[in-house]
């Protein structure tokens, strides 16, 4: 060992011998019980789809539960519009019909899907981030 301050580990930086121990941190208070985590339902939690529905009030939202199916309602119909446009491209002739097969019908499917899929991401965000602040103020007032 040296004396440059080396200890037991013979590190650097390491304690000398005999010299104080520095204090250790206060121990951290943790919650008892964690806090609620907002539903992906909104905020009726259990309520039903028609009860929310007919909420006068506006305090359930039908948003984040029926955006799956709206989302599988624009696939659908994008791809429907997609093949009539491909029937439109073979009936004016068959080279502008693969034109659209390979094309114009693909773009057009996926940038309608990746429009309406941000969208509906966007209405999704905004109504987590309500139930987020909600939860938050529920606990800001049982402190």
């Amino acid at each position: 060992m040296s004396d440059q301050g080396d200890g037991p580990s013979g590190g650097p930086g390491a304690q000398p011998y005999g010299s104080p121990t520095p204090p250790a941190p206060p121990p951290r208070r943790y919650p008892t019980t964690p806090p609620p985590v907002p539903s992906a339902t909104g905020l009726g939690g259990g309520v039903g789809l028609l009860t929310a529905l007919f909420d006068l009030t506006f305090h359930r939202f039908v948003t984040t539960r029926v955006v799956t199916f709206i989302y599988a309602l624009v696939m659908a119909a994008a791809a429907l519009y997609a093949l009539a446009l491909l029937a439109v491209g073979f009936r004016i002739g068959v080279g502008v019909g693969l034109l659209f097969l390979l094309v114009v019908c693909p773009l057009f499917f996926l940038l309608v899907v990746a429009v309406y899929r941000v969208l509906l991401e966007l209405a999704v965000v905004i109504f987590r981030i309500h139930e987020s602040l909600d939860v938050l103020v529920r606990r800001g007032d049982q402190l």
